[in-house]
């Protein structure tokens, strides 16, 4: 998230907490890989989309998770 790039995390992962699935990530069903990787691969084809949720993420990481926003 921090290099602006989407990411696919399972719901039960702690990243899953801060992940708004569509807006800033994706997150799919735990023990589900066909799923990840259809979600992987959505993003493979599709740089829009791609691009758009790499820089909600990143922008999330600066706003929420920043050295400054802890201090």
């Amino acid at each position: 998230m921090a290099a602006a790039k989407p990411v696919v995390v399972s719901r039960e992962t702690g990243a899953s907490e801060i992940i708004q699935s569509g807006v800033n990530g994706i997150v799919v069903d735990h023990a589900k890989p066909e799923e990840m990787a259809r979600q992987v691969e959505l993003l493979m084809n599709n740089p829009k989309l791609r691009k758009r949720l790499g820089e909600n993420a990143y922008r999330y990481v600066r706003r929420n998770l920043s050295w400054e926003h802890y201090a």
